[in-house]
């Protein structure tokens, strides 16, 4: 099997979803589909981030856009940055005690078989990291 058949292969197993759940899209907002300077731009003032976080993201942002897609390691040809929404807010809460977190994501924790006692542990890296990661996140959807 060469090399670009079996990324396919597992781009494409990546796309089906194995959990047969899925919660009530509560978006507050998103940047749409797409990376442009004006999405940079909507997402460092969403963050309240100063200028100079800003500037640092343009030049990033300048500097991604003269790059080109990678040959090396596996083929990325089919890879389309404009299919991905880079900016969601699902939230206007920020959780840090397992208690403060929305039911929804509870029951998802509950959903994936995460045990309760390690549901509970507010000081587990991975459950904030989780949360984070269910409240604002980089979406191909």
């Amino acid at each position: 099997m060469t090399e670009n058949k079996k990324n396919q292969e597992i781009f494409q197993s990546q796309d089906e979803y194995q959990y047969g759940f899925y919660d009530e899209n509560t978006t507050l907002f998103t940047t749409g589909k797409g990376l442009t300077r004006d999405t940079v731009i909507t997402i460092s003032k969403i963050k309240g981030e100063p200028d100079w976080v800003l500037d640092y993201r343009l030049k990033a942002f300048e500097a991604f856009e003269k790059m080109p897609v990678q040959t090396w390691g596996p083929d990325l040809s089919d890879l389309n940055f404009d299919d991905y929404t880079y900016f969601i807010k699902s939230s206007e809460n920020k959780a840090s005690d397992w208690e403060d977190v929305p039911e929804t994501i509870k029951n998802t924790f509950d959903r994936l078989g995460i045990p309760e006692s390690e549901q509970k542990l507010s000081q587990r890296p991975y459950i904030t990291t989780c949360y984070r990661k269910y409240r604002t996140r980089v979406s191909s959807s």
